[in-house]
């Protein structure tokens, strides 16, 4: 039936061309191509070659060899083994060769060593033949670098990325697969690499920031590269990943990032001087793309950071959470594109401008938002010399009645060290329930409280100027105007006064809040058209007057009160108002909300030759006048007189009237 052919060599040793001699072109051609073209040099030893040929069948071939001083490659675009020693074997259709000893050198960071590696053809039949490397490697981390960016993959390049971009140690290990063809890229191969990199430092993957890590984790496969583990980005704790897609898209770096505010200042992320202090962590992403500087994103839920805002009287406790958020673009010089801030009743969205230094520039706010009592935009522009920042409000409210500016200085000095300027340009200042200034404007300090003058329209109609000073741990003001009538009508006190030159003292309550004690003084205003004063006047049939108070109004040439605004109501201790015509004195409540009111006083006409009486009694009444109580709504009030009073000495009229009401009361 044919031929049986059993053949068996044995060679002590001979080298790569001796082995081609022998070896003709026809046989096994393709196998023995791909061996003249990629070993290219080597001493080989203890050869064992066996053919056996059987009719109709294939003939079968066996070659076991050790080498050493090889040189051999498996893909024209990846770097040759030098150095090797090993052993190849050749067997029922399938190649395998084992590195003991080799080295590769890919041309960059030094020489890796590959001793432990392997290359297997499964099947040399099919066409093309599969080939599959089982690497072993050992070097640095530059070189590993430079030979998975060899010119066929172009891992690192396809990301705009070099292998220089860390420097450390590297072990590889996992499989590459291809087929043995020209013209191989990487969507041609299959990869599964894993890494353990030690002594890790980069000065280029976080441009500006020096980035170690004493062990890292490394993957690749033929869509992205990833590494893992914990690092120190300028000296500041994280643990993350940086993700590569190997398609040119954008890299990624997703860390947990240790908080410090000496760790944002190394960061180049500044802050103002004391708004964070303790230790947290935060969530920090970086996006890497071709050409561009990267985007980053920092965001954290404050646990453990203890954030204040002293000029707002605002902190956050170590121990609460809230939300802090930053991103923007890293760099020599980093932009902020955007900050946000919240907790403890605070909203804050911002943009941060820096120095070219790193240093906070202008913090400007797009939203601020604080309780209850603040809705504002503007700015916070830093200062030289280590300064507190200058704070620029361009719109917005502010309610002082809840306010909190620096409410932890107390005091009336001011306290010491250095304040911040305050702009404030409002819509409207709530200072009690019906008292509002709109349009605002003012210049102020704020260091242990506010310090400054500002004017608006009270009401959003009657122009006004005043000052604000420090107080009892909160703001006291001083609120002049030139028509008194339009103030107090603007104030929702008094509808019935004209004219009159207005100045307005009030000191905030220490603990109260939203609760001022007052003083109140206007000259040469007109009373006119005043339900409770005409029916007052009729009750002591005061003819002549009631004709006047409804025609051109009762002329005083001066009006002054003692009181306490509460946000509720007015407690009136001591008030007089004089003229040529009338004298009163009154003390009582009026409630703002119902406009309900409970006075008592005395009227004393004809004053100016009636004011004598003062002398004995209280400022604006005479030494004839009628007690007086009045109830009620203020546009129909309950009057009482009593007629006995008239003929009391002033200074025995308190028989015939309670005692003024204490602000206690």
């Amino acid at each position: 039936d044919g031929w049986h052919l059993s053949l068996d060599a044995r060679a002590e040793q001979t080298d790569v061309a001796q082995v081609l001699s022998y070896w003709p072109k026809g046989f096994r051609g393709q196998t023995r191509n791909w061996v003249a073209e990629n070993i290219h040099a080597g001493q080989l030893r203890d050869i064992v070659f066996g053919l056996r040929v059987t009719p109709g069948e294939r003939p079968n071939t066996y070659l076991d060899l050790a080498f050493e001083e090889g040189r051999v490659s498996y893909n024209r675009n990846l770097p040759e083994i030098q150095g090797g020693a090993g052993r190849l074997t050749m067997y029922d259709g399938r190649l395998g060769l084992r590195v003991d000893k080799g080295m590769i050198d890919p041309g960059q960071g030094g020489v890796i060593d590959v001793s432990g590696s392997e290359f297997v053809i499964p099947d040399l039949l099919t066409r093309p033949a599969p080939g599959e490397v089982r690497l072993r490697a050992r070097g640095s981390l530059t070189a590993a670098l430079t030979y998975i960016d060899n010119d066929a993959w172009r891992v690192l390049r396809r990301a705009g990325r070099s292998p220089d971009l860390a420097t450390g140690r590297a072990e590889l290990t996992g499989r590459l697969a291809m087929e043995l063809r020209e013209g191989l890229t990487l969507d041609d191969l299959f990869i599964d690499l894993k890494g353990d990199l030690r002594d890790v430092r980069s000065g280029t993957l976080v441009p500006g920031r020096d980035m170690t890590a004493a062990r890292l984790t490394l993957s690749l496969d033929q869509t992205r590269l990833r590494l893992d583990g914990a690092v120190r980005v300028a000296a500041v704790p994280a643990t993350g990943r940086w993700t590569q897609p190997l398609n040119g898209g954008a890299g990624r770096v997703e860390a947990a990032l240790e908080i410090t505010p000496q760790g944002l200042d190394a960061l180049g992320i500044a802050l103002p001087r004391g708004m964070i202090g303790g230790k947290g962590t935060g969530q920090l992403t970086l996006d890497l793309t071709v050409g561009r500087a990267p985007a980053f994103r920092l965001d954290s839920d404050l646990a453990g950071l203890g954030v204040s805002i002293p000029q707002l009287g605002w902190q956050l406790p170590r121990e609460a959470r809230g939300r802090f958020e930053i991103a923007g673009q890293l760099g020599q010089t980093i932009r902020i594109d955007g900050l946000s801030l919240s907790g403890s009743g605070l909203e804050a969205q911002a943009d941060l401008s820096l120095t070219p230094g790193g240093g906070m520039d202008t913090l400007s706010l797009r939203r601020l938002t604080l309780s209850d009592w603040l809705d504002v935009t503007g700015r916070v522009r830093a200062r030289s010399d280590g300064l507190p920042p200058a704070i620029e409000i361009a719109s917005g409210r502010i309610d002082m009645r809840r306010a909190t500016f620096a409410s932890g200085a107390g005091g009336d000095s001011g306290g010491s060290g250095a304040s911040s300027p305050v702009a404030l340009t409002l819509d409207a200042l709530q200072i009690t329930d019906s008292i509002v200034i709109r349009d605002f404007r003012g210049n102020f300090e704020s260091g242990a409280g506010l310090r400054g003058r500002f004017d608006g329209r009270l009401g959003g109609s009657a122009p006004i100027s005043g000052q604000v000073v420090p107080r009892n741990g909160g703001t006291a003001f001083r609120v002049t105007g030139e028509d008194a009538g339009d103030i107090l009508k603007a104030a929702g006190l008094l509808r019935t006064v004209q004219n009159g030159s207005f100045r307005l003292d009030m000191v905030p309550v220490a603990g109260q809040s939203g609760t001022y004690d007052g003083t109140m003084l206007i000259e040469g205003p007109r009373l006119r058209d005043a339900p409770a004063i005409g029916a007052l006047l009729d009750a002591v049939s005061v003819v002549g007057l009631i004709d006047q108070l409804n025609g051109p109004g009762i002329f005083f040439s001066e009006v002054e009160a003692n009181f306490r605004l509460t946000p509720s109501r007015v407690i009136l201790t001591r008030s007089s108002a004089v003229g040529p015509s009338m004298g009163i004195s009154m003390d009582g409540f009026y409630d703002l909300a119902s406009g309900n009111m409970d006075m008592q006083g005395v009227l004393s006409p004809v004053y100016f030759l009636n004011g004598i009486g003062q002398i004995f009694s209280r400022k604006g009444e005479g030494l004839i006048g009628f007690n007086f109580n009045l109830k009620g709504a203020v546009s129909s009030p309950r009057v009482a007189v009593n007629p006995l009073s008239v003929f009391t000495p002033g200074m025995f009229r308190d028989i015939f009237r309670r005692p003024p009401p204490q602000v206690t009361q």
